[in-house]
C-alpha cells in the first residue's frame, strides 16, 4: 500500500490522473483526477490489475517496446483509446516511469494519464475536413483533366471530319464523271459499234466534266486526305488507349507488374492538354525492367507530379516552361526523377515538410 504524505499532497490535486502499480501492475494508488476520469471509485480501483482499462495489448505493460524501454532505464509514452467505467470511449497521452529497489530492479510504475479526447476530436475533424478538400482539389483536376482530354480528342476529330466532308464532295464530282462512263459503256453495248464522231463528242464531255469537277487535283489531294484521316484516327486511339490504360490502373488496388515508362506515356497522355500551353516535356526514359506495384497510385504520384510542376513553372515565368523525365535501373532498383526549371521549393519548406516525409516513407 502506498500512502501520501504531505509533501506528496500535489498528487491529490494534480489536474493529471496519477496511477501507482506495483512491479505486477496491481494497482496500489490512484489520484481524484483518475476516479474522475474514469468513473472507478478508489475502492473499485484498488489492488485491481492494470488490464481494467482495457488497453489495447501494444499499449499494455508487457509489450515488448514498452518493457524494453523501461528496462534500459527510460520513461515510456504514447497514446491510447480506453474505456471508462459506463463504457464511453476516451483517449488518454500515456506516460510510464519506474522506482527501482536497492537491487535496481523495478519495484513500482508510476502512470500518468492525460486526457486528450477533445484533441482527438479535433483532430480526426481536421483530417476529415482535408481528406474533403483533398477530394475536392481531385475532383476540381480530374475535371481539368477531363476537359483537356475531351479537347485533345475534339482536334483530331474535328480534322477527320472536315477530311470527310471533302470526300463528301468528291466523292460527288467523281460519280458526275462515272456516269459518262457508264452512258458510254451503255452506248456501246446497245449499238455495238459508235461512231468515231460520237465517241469524239463523247471524250469532249467527259474531259468536260473532270476539268469542271478539277479531277486532276482530287486524284492528287485523296492520298493526303487518307494518310491525315488516319493519322487523326491513330491519334484518338493513342489518347483512348492512354486513358484506358491511366484508368484501368487506377481503379486496382492490388500489386501487378508495372511498366513505368509505359505509366510515364500514359500520364502523359492524360495531361497533354494542360502540359503544352505551359511546359515542354523531354523523355529521357531508360531501359528498365517492369516492377511489382500499385500501377495506379504510381500514375497519380506521377500526374501530381507534373501538375505541380506546371504550376511551379507558370508562376515564375509566362513563358513555356521546361520538365524532364528520366527513368534508369540501377542494382536492383528502378529510378525516375523529374526536374522542371518552375519557381523551385523554398529551403523552410524543404527541411520543414519534405525532408521529414522523405524519412518517413522512404
Amino acid at each position: 500500500m502506498v500512502k501520501l504524505n504531505n509533501h506528496n499532497s500535489s498528487i491529490e490535486q494534480s489536474s493529471i490522473s496519477i496511477i501507482i502499480m506495483d512491479e505486477n501492475g496491481k494497482i496500489e494508488y490512484i489520484n481524484p483526477k483518475c476516479t474522475q476520469l474514469l468513473g472507478y471509485t478508489y475502492e473499485e480501483m484498488l489492488g485491481k490489475h492494470y488490464s481494467i482499462f482495457h488497453l489495447d495489448q501494444k499499449y499494455s505493460i508487457d509489450s515488448k517496446e514498452l518493457r524494453d524501454t523501461i528496462l534500459l532505464g527510460k520513461d515510456w509514452e504514447g497514446e491510447f483509446q480506453s474505456k471508462k467505467k459506463d463504457g464511453e470511449l476516451f483517449w488518454g497521452h500515456l506516460s510510464i516511469s519506474t522506482i527501482r529497489n536497492a537491487e535496481n530492479q523495478i519495484a513500482r510504475y508510476i502512470v500518468k494519464i492525460e486526457d486528450i479526447t477533445i484533441r482527438k476530436k479535433m483532430e480526426e475533424k481536421l483530417k476529415s475536413t482535408q481528406s474533403q478538400v483533398i477530394h475536392q482539389e481531385k475532383l476540381a483536376a480530374i475535371g481539368q483533366i477531363a476537359a483537356g482530354v475531351a479537347h485533345e480528342i475534339n482536334n483530331p476529330l474535328a480534322f477527320i471530319k472536315s477530311n470527310f466532308d471533302t470526300l463528301e464532295k468528291y466523292f460527288y464530282r467523281y460519280k458526275e464523271v462515272i456516269e459518262v462512263y457508264q452512258r458510254l459503256k451503255s452506248n456501246l453495248r446497245v449499238e455495238g459499234q459508235l461512231e468515231l464522231k460520237n465517241i469524239n463528242l463523247i471524250i469532249e464531255e467527259i474531259e468536260g466534266i473532270e476539268k469542271k469537277n478539277n479531277i486532276s487535283f482530287i486524284n492528287e489531294d485523296l492520298e493526303e486526305l487518307f494518310r491525315d484521316s488516319n493519322e487523326g484516327i491513330d491519334r484518338v486511339n493513342e489518347i483512348i488507349k492512354g486513358l484506358r490504360m491511366f484508368s484501368r490502373r487506377e481503379q486496382t488496388d492490388t500489386f501487378e507488374d508495372y511498366d513505368l515508362n509505359e505509366g510515364i506515356k500514359n500520364t502523359l497522355v492524360v495531361a497533354r492538354n494542360i502540359l503544352k500551353y505551359q511546359v515542354q516535356v523531354e523523355e529521357y526514359l531508360g531501359e528498365i525492367p517492369t516492377i511489382h506495384a500499385i500501377g495506379g497510385e504510381i500514375n497519380q504520384v506521377l500526374l501530381n507530379l507534373l501538375l505541380n510542376a506546371t504550376y511551379a513553372i507558370k508562376e515564375k515565368q509566362s513563358e513555356i516552361g521546361l520538365v524532364k523525365i528520366r527513368t534508369f535501373a540501377k542494382d536492383d532498383d528502378v529510378y525516375c526523377e523529374l526536374e522542371d526549371n518552375g519557381i523551385g521549393i523554398e529551403e523552410k519548406t524543404y527541411h520543414q515538410s519534405l525532408i521529414p516525409f522523405l524519412q518517413q516513407n522512404l
